[in-house]
């Protein structure tokens, strides 16, 4: 069983989402995923990836790097997921100049579903610098606030147009 996965597609020019997806679905007990798409000018579907996260469910640390990702539009499902995984301690989220993506609303909800479900989230690192599009991280906040037992955070934002 499958307990750790890296997948670097780093400059990949063509990488599908739902290829890398699907079977991520069924790989049930990882406890550590870390996946790199960052750095291209092709459309990529991180929703895709958000929806295959809910159901692994035994995941203790989750590293997603969409950096200059610069057609990413949504991270949503990623957060819809969030709140499922009760037992992640470490998330660390790159979002560096996603300038497509307009709201990480989704992301701060998951935290605090999460929260609710008595997640214990130890380490967190979100970058979302240079994300011009998005307007608010109210929620982000609130998800981040509610974990209880949260002892490092990293959160870079600079870059950010008028943001509440």
């Amino acid at each position: 069983e499958l307990r750790q996965l890296t997948l670097n597609c780093f400059m990949s020019r063509s990488v599908d989402a739902e290829v890398v997806a699907k079977p991520l679905q069924s790989m049930r007990h990882l406890e550590l995923l870390d996946l790199n798409f960052g750095c291209s000018m092709s459309p990529f579907d991180a929703d895709a990836i958000g929806r295959s996260l809910a159901g692994l469910t035994k995941l203790k640390q989750l590293r997603l790097d969409f950096s200059q990702r610069l057609k990413l539009r949504s991270v949503d499902e990623l957060g819809r997921a969030l709140g499922c995984l009760v037992l992640l301690e470490e998330l660390w989220l790159n979002l560096f100049s996603c300038m497509q993506v307009s709201s990480v609303q989704e992301l701060g909800l998951g935290l605090q579903s999460l929260a609710a479900r008595g997640g214990s989230l130890k380490r967190a690192r979100l970058r979302a610098s240079h994300c011009r599009s998005v307007r608010s991280i109210e929620e982000l906040g609130k998800g981040l606030c509610q974990q209880r037992s949260l002892g490092e955070l990293s959160l870079n934002i600079y870059g950010l147009s008028e943001v509440k």
